[in-house]
């Protein structure tokens, strides 16, 4: 079947202005009922007449259909809104998340944590030469110094790519530059090598995840850092209610 948007909004329009014969009226109430792009139509045209702003739909009453023809008939002001209530699951979903409410306060979460040195990696008394190179990777991402603190760790890597350290490091580096993938895959590298300090890669995964809009994925690592009552469980619930 051909898909007429502009017909359908035409249709919209003239329902919610209490234009249409009784046929017509007949037929919306058919495609209301199970034509699910014609309920989503619906949903956005209302919410664009509403001026519906911020995600403050919450929850709806589902009307009967019955009621609504005779409200229609009527004529009544309140007959828009109780339209906007049937079956608008679209608008639920759209609107009952606070997504970016979650990206704000990742964000903040990110910011008030990043540390560089010692969450990083514990120095012997004695430096090693990777050690030094390590080093001076922190000292640059510490000064906001990006290329030089990567090229530091592309050079560890070369020579033992087995230093799981520098997948966090840089992981975090990248989510400091807001490149959001590369971090995530740093951090992916670093789950898959290292058997240790998995929370924290988990936790500033879902981060990035939370940054670049991978809100689903975000769940997943929110939920299985909650699982493992990890060290961030209690923040990750606070994050996994606004998604």
């Amino acid at each position: 079947m051909a898909d007429h948007p502009s017909t359908d909004y035409d249709l919209i329009q003239r329902f919610l202005d209490f234009e249409l014969s009784e046929a017509e009226l007949a037929i919306v109430e058919q495609r209301l009922k199970n034509d699910a792009v014609f309920q989503e139509r619906l949903a956005r045209y209302q919410a664009m007449e509403s001026h519906i702003e911020g995600g403050n739909i919450k929850e709806a009453r589902v009307v009967a259909l019955p009621t609504v023809r005779s409200i229609w008939k009527r004529g009544t002001a309140i007959a828009a809104m109780i339209v906007l209530a049937i079956g608008l699951l679209f608008v639920l979903r759209l609107f009952s998340t606070d997504h970016e409410g979650a990206q704000v306060l990742a964000q903040n979460y990110w910011e008030g944590q990043k540390e560089w040195s010692t969450q990083i990696r514990t120095f012997s008394e004695t430096l090693t030469a990777q050690d030094s190179l390590f080093k001076v990777a922190i000292t640059a991402a510490e000064n906001e110094n990006w290329e030089v603190a990567l090229a530091h760790l592309n050079q560890l890597q070369l020579i033992d790519n087995q230093l799981v350290d520098t997948y966090l490091l840089k992981g975090k580096i990248y989510q400091a530059q807001a490149d959001y993938e590369a971090a995530i895959r740093e951090y992916d590298q670093f789950i898959t090598t290292s058997n240790s300090r998995q929370d924290e890669a988990y936790w500033y995964r879902a981060l990035a995840y939370i940054q670049s809009g991978e809100f689903d994925k975000a769940k997943s690592d929110l939920e299985l850092i909650i699982a493992a009552d990890y060290p961030f469980a209690e923040r990750a619930k606070e994050l996994l209610r606004k998604l």
